[in-house]
């Protein structure tokens, strides 16, 4: 765990370094990187939300890291987070979500682009469990 706060380039070394090895999830990296956490979303798009309570500072290395290629973000099966109780507060993309709501959608974080194959399992895998979390039609 780095305890002082880096500057903005070690910083996204600090990331760089963290999800080289596997991909790791967005409360991984909160552990071993406090400083990230603040109030702001990491958002694709304007449109979907991967993380929500991250540092202005934290946003602005994980949108350079991904503009670089550096880092990126794998969709991945929301049991991930939902198993630790980490992302209560977020909704996934479904039909239940409302007007103007931005959806979560639940992402790993890696150095390396997911294979083909890795992300069709990952599509097939998030598709089956919308159906599972999805909240009924109102």
């Amino acid at each position: 765990m780095w305890n002082s706060l880096l500057p903005p380039e070690h910083l996204k070394q600090a990331i760089r370094q963290f999800v080289r090895p596997a991909p790791v999830s967005f409360v991984a990296l909160l552990r071993v990187l406090p400083q990230l956490r603040g109030q702001d979303d990491l958002t694709v798009n304007k449109s979907f939300i991967l993380w929500r309570g991250l540092s202005a500072e934290g946003v602005a290395a994980l949108q350079k890291l991904h503009s670089e290629s550096a880092i990126f973000f794998w969709l991945c099966s929301p049991d991930i987070y939902t198993r630790t109780g980490d992302a209560p507060f977020l909704r996934l993309v479904s039909r239940s979500c409302l007007l103007g709501e931005s959806p979560w959608l639940p992402t790993l974080i890696h150095d390396r682009a997911p294979t083909a194959a890795e992300s069709r399992d990952a599509v097939k895998q998030y598709v089956a469990d919308l159906a599972r979390y999805a909240l009924p039609r109102t």
